[in-house]
């Protein structure tokens, strides 16, 4: 007897993953060992659905798919007959184990389409796609552990994203009715070594046949224009390529890490692109595409004329030992020359190179010193970045635009010169280069400065670096600083106490990370903003080691984001004392457990002691006890007074350093 079914709750759909496509009112029935749901009742259509959570008229749980399962082509509920015209969304989606007892479908062809993961059982070995499909989605055999073949017939239109992952095929063929290949479809099918697209598909989608570690051949049809980024990254059995006259453009890491692939070649009538001795350029030759990885020569030199060096160029050459560039170079693209292992010298000095992309240079591990020429205007983020060894970077005298962490983890390099043309820098440009001594700006430049190896804007309004490698266990920000830029101190271990500033308004994001030593902070009455993660430690998974937080400011400063946990536990937070309701009402600051009174208007330290017992300040006047002299410095160095003299006045209000005989302390006026 048949027994209908009432549509699930969305309580039960969900914990499956999935709601249904149609109405609520769409009717279900159990015939045949198949939950079947109507599609369209006025043609009479149905799809198959799945069992889980189903139970039947009599409240009995509908069994689940096992053995070699065949779909009908009609089914017959109350007398109508329905058509079955599709694979519903995860029908004979299955886990592993146990429930893993689906060995074989056979579908009608009167099947048009699969759902997403309608398939997904590690125990089927055999399926036949009917002829009548038109779609195949998402994840459709994603998981089908056991499936060793799956011939696509003519018809398909569409094939979805992550379609074959984790199956075991060895070859594939997109018939030419295919115009649609998703995203991630052979992605990491070790066992594929055949693939064949038709003439229908104009894009490889990105990661298409990513990590197809077993892929000896791959045949692109007439159709198609571009190849997305990834597509086929990892393809390291891939000796050669043919590439269609059709062929326009590659996306990002497209080709890396092929590394046995030899050659190129490409069809005489591409307006495109063409290929020299298996080396890929533009049709005009003023741009490289590629270098295969699997060429085994010590050295390269580029044709004359060639302007442009693509994307991932020469990623993970591990033969170079030199590279020789024509005069005509104008450009450098993301990650060209990334894990060129053996290269030591890179000099440009002799061409009219004017811009290096994203991370150009990156991990080239033996790199000993970089020449750039004068024309050089634009170094994008991380161009230079974990290159170990480097100790010499010549810039030219024409750069204006430095990236973000552009010299990050440059370990060796000991100086930095940046020209007066330097208009741009981005943030944490010197990150982890432990060995770094200084740095400097050319007095000329009318953007940047630096005093005491610290880095800020030409006004000194804005800390924009302080340097990882300064010995320093205190540090005050000058009084002229209204913003400490982006990452300004991260990985500064050294750091225990810091100021951050009388003036200072904007603490951005990030601007502390990782500073794993710091035990004390001041914010300056000023402060308005705190940045997200400003004081956040990731590095080995340490915990903040902040005790004390004396903030100045009258009104809580806004937050983007938190301290972290254990600050909130164990550090004390002083606050003026008229503001200390206010703080503990605000939902940021009320965290910390440890909240305190402050009287921020007496003399206030900012190094171990709150007060030296040879200084002394009252009413605005500065005097010392018990010393023969007394030197007195603004925070940023400058001196302002040095003499016999017992007492000072009419000094402007702010933070000064003051040094009598053998005491210095930092006080505030």
């Amino acid at each position: 007897m048949k027994k209908s079914l009432r549509l699930l709750s969305l309580a039960v759909l969900a914990v499956v993953g999935i709601l249904p496509a149609h109405s609520a009112q769409s009717l279900k029935f159990y015939t045949g060992g198949i939950v079947y749901q109507v599609t369209d009742e006025e043609a009479k259509t149905v799809m198959t659905t799945y069992t889980i959570g189903v139970k039947d008229e009599e409240g009995n749980a509908v069994p689940k798919y096992t053995g070699d399962v065949v779909v009908p082509a009609t089914v017959t509920y109350d007398n109508v007959e329905y058509t079955v015209t599709s694979i519903g969304d995860f029908t004979f989606f299955k886990g592993s184990g146990s429930d893993a007892n689906l060995t074989s479908v056979t579908l009608p062809e009167t099947i048009v389409s699969l759902g997403m993961n309608s398939f997904g059982s590690s125990s089927i070995t055999s399926l036949t796609i009917p002829s009548s499909v038109k779609i195949i989605g998402n994840s459709a055999f994603e998981r089908c552990a056991g499936l060793t073949s799956v011939t696509l017939p003519d018809g398909v239109e569409s094939v979805g994203n992550n379609c074959f992952i984790g199956t075991k095929i060895e070859n594939i063929t997109f018939p030419n009715s295919v115009t649609i290949i998703g995203m991630n479809c052979c992605a990491g099918v070790s066992s594929l070594t055949k693939a064949v697209v038709g003439d229908g598909v104009k894009a490889i989608p990105a990661s298409c046949f990513a990590d197809c570690t077993g892929l000896v051949e791959l045949s692109l049809g007439n159709s198609v224009e571009e190849i997305y980024p990834l597509a086929l990254s990892g393809c390291s059995a891939l000796e050669t390529l043919h590439l269609p006259a059709t062929l326009q453009k590659f996306g990002d890491r497209a080709l890396i890490n092929m590394t046995n692939f030899k050659s190129f070649t490409v069809d005489p009538a591409s307006e495109y692109l063409t290929a020299v001795d298996g080396v890929l350029f533009s049709k005009d030759m003023k741009t490289i595409y590629k270098y295969p990885l699997g060429l085994t020569a010590s050295s390269y030199t580029i044709p004359p004329g060639v302007e442009n060096i693509a994307d991932c160029c020469f990623d993970h050459q591990a033969h170079f030992t030199s590279v020789n560039f024509p005069a005509s170079l104008k450009t450098i693209g993301k990650y060209a020359f990334w894990d060129n292992d053996a290269v030591e010298t890179f000099d440009l000095s002799a061409t009219q190179l004017e811009s290096v992309d994203e991370g150009g240079f990156t991990d080239c591990s033996k790199v000993k010193s970089f020449k750039f020429p004068d024309t050089l205007k634009k170094l994008e983020a991380l161009v230079f970045y974990w290159n170990g060894e480097v100790t010499s970077i010549d810039l030219g005298n024409g750069v204006e635009s430095l990236g973000d962490k552009v010299f990050m983890r440059c370990y060796a390099l000991k100086n930095m010169y940046i020209p007066a043309t330097v208009n741009y820098i981005g943030s944490d440009i010197f990150a982890e280069c432990e060995s770094l001594e200084g740095f400097t700006v050319d007095p000329e430049n009318e953007n940047f400065c630096e005093v005491d190896n610290v880095l800020y804007t030409k006004n000194m309004d804005k800390l924009l670096v302080y340097l990882t490698s300064l010995p320093a266990e205190s540090f005050t920000v000058p009084e002229s600083v209204e913003t400490i830029y982006f990452m300004a101190f991260a990985e500064s271990n050294n750091l225990k106490k810091l100021h951050t500033g009388m003036h200072t308004k904007t603490i951005e994001a990030y601007a502390f990370q990782n500073c794993i030593n710091l035990e004390e902070i001041w914010f300056g009455p000023d402060l308005e903003s705190l940045g997200e993660g400003f004081m956040m430690v990731m590095k080995d998974r340490l915990e903040s080691k902040v005790k004390e937080i004396y903030c100045m400011a009258a009104t809580p400063p806004q937050m983007a984001g938190n301290f972290p946990g254990e600050i909130w536990e164990t550090a004390i937070l002083y606050v003026p004392e008229a503001s200390l309701d206010e703080y503990k009402a605000n939902s940021r600051w009320k965290r910390i457990k440890d909240m305190r009174p402050f009287d921020f208007a007496s003399v206030t330290a900012v190094s171990d002691d709150v007060l030296t017992p040879s200084i002394t300040v009252e009413n605005g006047v500065l005097s010392v006890a018990n010393a023969s002299e007394m030197s007195v410095y603004t925070v940023a160095g400058s001196l302002i007074y040095s003499g016999p003299a017992k007492t000072v006045d009419n000094l402007p209000a702010g933070i000064y350093v003051v040094k009598a005989g053998d005491e210095v302390a930092k006080i505030r006026l």
